[in-house]
Protein backbone atom coordinates (compact mmCIF):
# COMPACT_ATOMS: atom_id res chain seq x y z
CA UNK A 1 0.00 0.00 0.00
CA UNK A 2 1.62 3.70 -0.66
CA UNK A 3 2.40 5.22 2.27
CA UNK A 4 2.92 9.31 2.20
CA UNK A 5 1.49 12.19 3.38
CA UNK A 6 -1.70 13.32 3.55
CA UNK A 7 -3.38 14.86 0.18
CA UNK A 8 -4.12 18.00 -0.05
CA UNK A 9 -6.85 19.91 -1.83
CA UNK A 10 -4.23 20.93 -4.23
CA UNK A 11 -4.86 19.55 -7.78
CA UNK A 12 -3.35 16.55 -8.31
CA UNK A 13 -0.64 17.05 -11.37
CA UNK A 14 -1.88 13.47 -12.99
CA UNK A 15 -5.57 14.41 -12.29
CA UNK A 16 -4.82 17.82 -14.06
CA UNK A 17 -2.46 16.31 -16.64
CA UNK A 18 -5.67 13.64 -17.70
CA UNK A 19 -8.33 16.43 -17.58
CA UNK A 20 -5.89 18.12 -20.69
CA UNK A 21 -5.81 14.76 -22.01
CA UNK A 22 -9.54 14.32 -21.74
CA UNK A 23 -10.38 17.00 -23.27
CA UNK A 24 -8.23 16.77 -26.00
CA UNK A 25 -9.28 13.28 -27.24
CA UNK A 26 -13.09 15.16 -27.17
CA UNK A 27 -11.73 17.64 -29.52
CA UNK A 28 -10.06 14.50 -31.91
CA UNK A 29 -13.65 13.04 -31.76
CA UNK A 30 -15.13 16.21 -33.36
CA UNK A 31 -12.87 16.73 -35.59
CA UNK A 32 -13.07 12.50 -36.74
CA UNK A 33 -16.64 13.45 -37.56
CA UNK A 34 -15.45 15.55 -40.07
CA UNK A 35 -13.09 13.12 -41.59
CA UNK A 36 -13.82 10.78 -44.69
CA UNK A 37 -15.03 7.64 -43.59
CA UNK A 38 -11.78 5.04 -43.32
CA UNK A 39 -11.97 2.36 -45.83
CA UNK A 40 -13.40 -1.03 -44.66
CA UNK A 41 -15.27 0.70 -42.09
CA UNK A 42 -19.09 1.94 -41.74
CA UNK A 43 -19.12 4.74 -39.57
CA UNK A 44 -16.31 7.18 -38.01
CA UNK A 45 -14.08 5.91 -35.16
CA UNK A 46 -15.57 7.48 -32.03
CA UNK A 47 -13.22 6.28 -29.30
CA UNK A 48 -12.16 10.17 -29.07
CA UNK A 49 -15.69 10.72 -27.14
CA UNK A 50 -14.15 8.31 -24.28
CA UNK A 51 -12.35 11.31 -22.90
CA UNK A 52 -16.18 12.29 -21.69
CA UNK A 53 -15.98 8.72 -19.69
CA UNK A 54 -12.79 9.75 -18.93
CA UNK A 55 -13.72 13.03 -17.14
CA UNK A 56 -16.41 11.45 -15.32
CA UNK A 57 -13.82 9.40 -13.48
CA UNK A 58 -11.97 11.84 -12.25
CA UNK A 59 -14.95 14.03 -11.54
CA UNK A 60 -15.96 11.51 -8.71
CA UNK A 61 -12.32 11.49 -7.50
CA UNK A 62 -12.15 15.02 -6.94
CA UNK A 63 -15.58 15.79 -5.44
CA UNK A 64 -15.01 12.63 -3.31
CA UNK A 65 -11.61 14.47 -2.04
CA UNK A 66 -13.65 17.70 -1.91
CA UNK A 67 -16.07 17.15 0.24
CA UNK A 68 -13.95 14.15 2.54
CA UNK A 69 -11.44 17.22 3.00
CA UNK A 70 -13.74 20.04 3.58
CA UNK A 71 -16.72 20.74 5.94
CA UNK A 72 -19.13 22.12 3.59
CA UNK A 73 -22.87 22.39 4.03
CA UNK A 74 -24.85 21.74 1.38
CA UNK A 75 -25.95 25.18 -0.12
CA UNK A 76 -22.21 25.84 0.08
CA UNK A 77 -21.30 23.05 -2.05
CA UNK A 78 -24.09 23.34 -4.83
CA UNK A 79 -23.26 27.20 -4.90
CA UNK A 80 -19.39 26.20 -5.77
CA UNK A 81 -20.07 23.94 -8.33
CA UNK A 82 -22.75 26.32 -10.13
CA UNK A 83 -20.61 29.27 -10.01
CA UNK A 84 -17.79 26.67 -11.08
CA UNK A 85 -19.66 25.17 -13.79
CA UNK A 86 -22.72 27.57 -14.96
CA UNK A 87 -21.14 31.13 -16.03
CA UNK A 88 -18.69 29.75 -18.73
CA UNK A 89 -20.84 27.19 -19.67
CA UNK A 90 -24.06 29.91 -20.48
CA UNK A 91 -21.60 32.20 -22.09
CA UNK A 92 -20.51 29.47 -24.32
CA UNK A 93 -24.29 28.18 -25.25
CA UNK A 94 -25.15 32.24 -25.79
CA UNK A 95 -22.45 32.76 -28.09
CA UNK A 96 -23.40 29.43 -30.08
CA UNK A 97 -26.84 30.96 -30.21
CA UNK A 98 -25.76 34.09 -31.70
CA UNK A 99 -24.25 32.00 -34.29
CA UNK A 100 -27.09 29.99 -35.13
CA UNK A 101 -29.20 33.25 -35.17
CA UNK A 102 -26.88 35.14 -37.59
CA UNK A 103 -25.83 31.79 -39.91
CA UNK A 104 -28.98 28.49 -39.51
CA UNK A 105 -27.35 27.44 -42.83
CA UNK A 106 -24.19 26.13 -41.19
CA UNK A 107 -24.67 25.57 -37.73
CA UNK A 108 -27.02 22.57 -38.57
CA UNK A 109 -26.41 20.82 -35.64
CA UNK A 110 -27.53 23.34 -33.15
CA UNK A 111 -31.02 24.34 -33.26
CA UNK A 112 -32.45 27.63 -31.51
CA UNK A 113 -35.91 27.71 -30.17
CA UNK A 114 -37.13 29.58 -26.74
CA UNK A 115 -37.74 26.86 -24.39
CA UNK A 116 -34.84 24.71 -25.84
CA UNK A 117 -32.49 27.72 -24.61
CA UNK A 118 -33.86 28.18 -21.49
CA UNK A 119 -33.69 24.11 -20.63
CA UNK A 120 -30.08 23.89 -22.27
CA UNK A 121 -29.18 26.89 -19.89
CA UNK A 122 -30.49 25.28 -16.54
CA UNK A 123 -29.34 22.10 -17.77
CA UNK A 124 -32.64 20.28 -17.77
CA UNK A 125 -32.41 17.32 -19.53
CA UNK A 126 -34.29 17.38 -22.54
CA UNK A 127 -35.20 16.76 -26.45
CA UNK A 128 -33.74 18.92 -28.85
CA UNK A 129 -36.08 20.16 -32.14
CA UNK A 130 -34.46 17.87 -33.69
CA UNK A 131 -35.50 14.99 -31.29
CA UNK A 132 -31.78 14.36 -29.94
CA UNK A 133 -31.02 14.50 -26.40
CA UNK A 134 -28.62 17.38 -26.65
CA UNK A 135 -28.82 20.60 -25.22
CA UNK A 136 -28.09 24.10 -27.46
CA UNK A 137 -24.67 23.81 -27.17
CA UNK A 138 -24.40 19.96 -27.92
CA UNK A 139 -21.05 19.15 -25.75
CA UNK A 140 -23.33 20.45 -22.76
CA UNK A 141 -25.33 16.84 -22.31
CA UNK A 142 -22.46 15.89 -20.13
CA UNK A 143 -22.90 18.87 -17.84
CA UNK A 144 -26.68 17.30 -17.07
CA UNK A 145 -24.82 14.11 -16.05
CA UNK A 146 -22.72 16.17 -13.83
CA UNK A 147 -25.60 18.35 -12.60
CA UNK A 148 -27.41 15.23 -11.16
CA UNK A 149 -24.05 13.48 -9.30
CA UNK A 150 -23.80 17.08 -8.14
CA UNK A 151 -27.37 16.88 -6.43
CA UNK A 152 -27.04 13.74 -4.90
CA UNK A 153 -23.90 14.71 -3.76
CA UNK A 154 -25.20 17.73 -1.92
CA UNK A 155 -28.51 15.69 -0.28
CA UNK A 156 -25.54 13.67 0.91
CA UNK A 157 -24.44 16.73 3.01
CA UNK A 158 -27.83 17.52 3.87
CA UNK A 159 -28.95 14.37 5.33
CA UNK A 160 -25.81 13.36 6.83
CA UNK A 161 -25.75 9.38 6.42
CA UNK A 162 -23.61 7.11 8.20
CA UNK A 163 -21.56 6.10 5.30
CA UNK A 164 -21.92 8.82 2.46
CA UNK A 165 -19.80 6.64 0.22
CA UNK A 166 -22.42 3.82 0.58
CA UNK A 167 -25.35 6.67 0.06
CA UNK A 168 -24.20 8.23 -3.07
CA UNK A 169 -23.19 5.26 -4.58
CA UNK A 170 -26.39 3.66 -3.97
CA UNK A 171 -28.40 6.88 -5.28
CA UNK A 172 -26.30 6.72 -8.74
CA UNK A 173 -27.34 3.11 -8.79
CA UNK A 174 -30.85 3.89 -8.27
CA UNK A 175 -30.86 6.31 -11.13
CA UNK A 176 -29.19 4.56 -13.52
CA UNK A 177 -31.64 1.49 -12.67
CA UNK A 178 -34.60 3.76 -12.99
CA UNK A 179 -33.67 3.67 -16.46
CA UNK A 180 -34.60 0.26 -16.99
CA UNK A 181 -38.16 0.72 -15.94
CA UNK A 182 -38.49 4.51 -18.21
CA UNK A 183 -36.97 4.02 -21.59
CA UNK A 184 -36.79 7.69 -22.30
CA UNK A 185 -35.32 8.51 -19.01
CA UNK A 186 -32.32 6.23 -20.18
CA UNK A 187 -32.31 7.89 -23.31
CA UNK A 188 -31.74 11.40 -21.53
CA UNK A 189 -30.06 10.30 -18.61
CA UNK A 190 -30.95 7.31 -16.39
CA UNK A 191 -28.23 5.21 -18.11
CA UNK A 192 -24.92 3.41 -16.52
CA UNK A 193 -22.86 6.04 -17.26
CA UNK A 194 -23.53 7.44 -14.09
CA UNK A 195 -21.54 4.33 -12.64
CA UNK A 196 -18.39 5.41 -14.03
CA UNK A 197 -18.96 8.74 -11.43
CA UNK A 198 -18.89 5.81 -8.98
CA UNK A 199 -15.52 4.58 -9.77
CA UNK A 200 -14.25 7.87 -8.96
CA UNK A 201 -15.62 7.56 -6.05
CA UNK A 202 -14.27 4.67 -4.69
CA UNK A 203 -10.84 5.94 -6.21
CA UNK A 204 -10.92 8.79 -4.26
CA UNK A 205 -11.41 6.62 -1.28
CA UNK A 206 -8.43 4.20 -1.84
CA UNK A 207 -6.22 7.61 -2.12
CA UNK A 208 -7.35 9.23 1.02
CA UNK A 209 -6.99 5.90 2.81
CA UNK A 210 -3.88 5.52 0.89
CA UNK A 211 -4.79 2.17 -0.20
CA UNK A 212 -3.50 2.35 -4.03
CA UNK A 213 -1.19 0.01 -4.98
CA UNK A 214 2.81 1.11 -5.58
CA UNK A 215 4.20 2.68 -8.42
CA UNK A 216 4.91 -0.36 -10.36
CA UNK A 217 1.46 -2.33 -10.18
CA UNK A 218 -0.08 1.51 -10.72
CA UNK A 219 1.97 1.74 -13.67
CA UNK A 220 0.84 -1.82 -14.90
CA UNK A 221 -2.99 -0.42 -14.40
CA UNK A 222 -2.15 2.73 -16.07
CA UNK A 223 -0.77 0.84 -18.98
CA UNK A 224 -3.74 -1.58 -18.94
CA UNK A 225 -6.19 1.14 -19.10
CA UNK A 226 -4.45 2.84 -21.89
CA UNK A 227 -4.28 -0.27 -23.93
CA UNK A 228 -7.96 -1.68 -23.73
CA UNK A 229 -9.00 1.81 -25.48
CA UNK A 230 -6.42 1.73 -27.64
CA UNK A 231 -7.53 -1.58 -28.74
CA UNK A 232 -11.03 -0.25 -29.55
CA UNK A 233 -9.74 2.40 -31.95
CA UNK A 234 -11.49 1.07 -34.89
CA UNK A 235 -14.83 0.63 -32.86
CA UNK A 236 -17.34 2.81 -34.63
CA UNK A 237 -20.01 3.01 -32.05
CA UNK A 238 -19.82 4.14 -28.01
CA UNK A 239 -21.70 1.22 -27.18
CA UNK A 240 -24.76 2.14 -25.55
CA UNK A 241 -25.67 0.42 -22.40
CA UNK A 242 -22.17 -1.11 -22.22
CA UNK A 243 -19.82 1.51 -22.82
CA UNK A 244 -19.76 2.33 -18.56
CA UNK A 245 -17.59 -0.77 -18.83
CA UNK A 246 -15.72 -1.03 -22.16
CA UNK A 247 -14.82 2.60 -22.03
CA UNK A 248 -15.60 3.59 -18.63
CA UNK A 249 -13.82 0.76 -17.02
CA UNK A 250 -10.16 1.49 -18.91
CA UNK A 251 -10.71 4.91 -18.05
CA UNK A 252 -11.03 3.96 -14.13
CA UNK A 253 -7.88 1.89 -14.44
CA UNK A 254 -6.02 5.03 -16.26
CA UNK A 255 -6.87 7.48 -13.11
CA UNK A 256 -6.44 4.89 -10.42
CA UNK A 257 -3.03 4.08 -12.10
CA UNK A 258 -1.91 7.89 -12.83
CA UNK A 259 -2.89 8.55 -8.90
CA UNK A 260 -1.09 5.67 -7.51
CA UNK A 261 1.85 6.73 -8.88
CA UNK A 262 1.51 10.44 -7.66
CA UNK A 263 0.70 9.14 -4.60
CA UNK A 264 3.84 7.44 -4.84
CA UNK A 265 6.04 10.23 -5.84
CA UNK A 266 6.46 8.98 -9.12
CA UNK A 267 4.63 11.29 -11.37
CA UNK A 268 6.58 13.38 -14.05
CA UNK A 269 5.85 16.52 -14.29
CA UNK A 270 4.00 17.32 -17.67
CA UNK A 271 4.10 20.67 -17.95
CA UNK A 272 2.31 21.15 -21.63
CA UNK A 273 -0.48 18.53 -20.10
CA UNK A 274 -1.58 20.16 -17.00
CA UNK A 275 -1.17 23.27 -18.71
CA UNK A 276 -3.54 21.96 -21.03
CA UNK A 277 -5.84 20.74 -18.34
CA UNK A 278 -5.86 23.95 -16.55
CA UNK A 279 -8.11 25.32 -19.56
CA UNK A 280 -9.66 21.76 -20.24
CA UNK A 281 -13.07 22.74 -19.25
CA UNK A 282 -12.88 26.20 -21.70
CA UNK A 283 -11.51 23.65 -24.29
CA UNK A 284 -14.18 21.52 -23.96
CA UNK A 285 -17.21 24.31 -24.28
CA UNK A 286 -15.54 26.17 -26.86
CA UNK A 287 -13.83 23.88 -29.34
CA UNK A 288 -17.69 22.57 -30.36
CA UNK A 289 -18.28 25.81 -32.41
CA UNK A 290 -14.88 26.12 -33.64
CA UNK A 291 -14.73 22.60 -34.82
CA UNK A 292 -18.12 22.87 -36.91
CA UNK A 293 -17.48 26.30 -38.40
CA UNK A 294 -14.46 25.59 -39.92
CA UNK A 295 -16.02 22.18 -40.67
CA UNK A 296 -18.65 23.86 -42.74
CA UNK A 297 -16.34 26.54 -44.26
CA UNK A 298 -13.17 24.10 -45.20
CA UNK A 299 -12.69 24.51 -48.72
CA UNK A 300 -11.87 20.77 -50.13
CA UNK A 301 -11.52 17.55 -48.15
CA UNK A 302 -11.12 17.54 -44.21
CA UNK A 303 -7.99 16.11 -44.01
CA UNK A 304 -5.36 16.03 -41.67
CA UNK A 305 -4.49 19.74 -42.29
CA UNK A 306 -8.32 20.47 -41.02
CA UNK A 307 -7.89 18.99 -37.83
CA UNK A 308 -4.26 20.52 -37.05
CA UNK A 309 -6.54 24.05 -38.19
CA UNK A 310 -9.08 23.18 -35.70
CA UNK A 311 -6.56 22.65 -32.54
CA UNK A 312 -4.73 25.48 -33.61
CA UNK A 313 -7.60 27.42 -33.04
CA UNK A 314 -9.32 26.16 -30.74
CA UNK A 315 -6.22 25.85 -27.87
CA UNK A 316 -5.67 29.38 -28.67
CA UNK A 317 -9.54 30.65 -28.31
CA UNK A 318 -9.90 28.08 -25.17
CA UNK A 319 -7.07 29.88 -23.63
CA UNK A 320 -8.29 33.40 -24.34
CA UNK A 321 -12.02 31.77 -22.50
CA UNK A 322 -10.29 30.92 -19.77
CA UNK A 323 -8.47 34.17 -19.14
CA UNK A 324 -11.40 36.48 -19.88
CA UNK A 325 -14.70 34.50 -18.89
CA UNK A 326 -13.96 31.67 -17.36
CA UNK A 327 -11.05 32.56 -14.17
CA UNK A 328 -12.94 36.53 -14.01
CA UNK A 329 -16.69 35.13 -13.25
CA UNK A 330 -15.10 32.44 -11.13
CA UNK A 331 -12.62 34.95 -9.02
CA UNK A 332 -15.66 37.26 -8.88
CA UNK A 333 -18.68 35.31 -7.80
CA UNK A 334 -16.21 33.20 -4.93
CA UNK A 335 -15.15 37.07 -3.55
CA UNK A 336 -19.39 37.62 -4.09
CA UNK A 337 -20.68 35.20 -2.16
CA UNK A 338 -17.17 34.03 0.38
CA UNK A 339 -16.37 30.99 -0.93
CA UNK A 340 -13.20 29.54 -0.55
CA UNK A 341 -11.26 28.59 -3.94
CA UNK A 342 -12.00 25.26 -4.39
CA UNK A 343 -9.93 22.41 -4.15
CA UNK A 344 -10.31 20.85 -7.71
CA UNK A 345 -10.06 22.64 -11.36
CA UNK A 346 -13.19 22.67 -13.47
CA UNK A 347 -14.69 18.95 -13.68
CA UNK A 348 -16.23 18.19 -17.01
CA UNK A 349 -17.51 17.25 -18.69
CA UNK A 350 -17.24 18.23 -16.88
Amino acid sequence: MTKGAALSLAPLRSIQSLRGIAALSVVLFHISQWMPIPAGMTGTPSIGSAGVDLFFVISGVVLWLSVSQRDQSAKQFLLGRVIRVVPAYWVATLVVTALVLIDAKNMTAAHFEPLHLVLSLFLIPHLNPAGEPFPLLPVGWSLTYEALFYLIMAISLWRKPSNPLIFVTMALIGCWMFGFISSEAAFLIANPMLTEFILGLLIGQALLSRALPGPRLSAALLVLGIGLLAAQHAAVTDFGFWRALVWGGPSALIVAGAAGIEASGRWPRLALLEGLGEISYSLYLVHWPVTWLLGRHWLGVHDLGYGAAVIAISIPTAWLFWRLVEQPSLKALRRRFELEPAGSGPIVGS
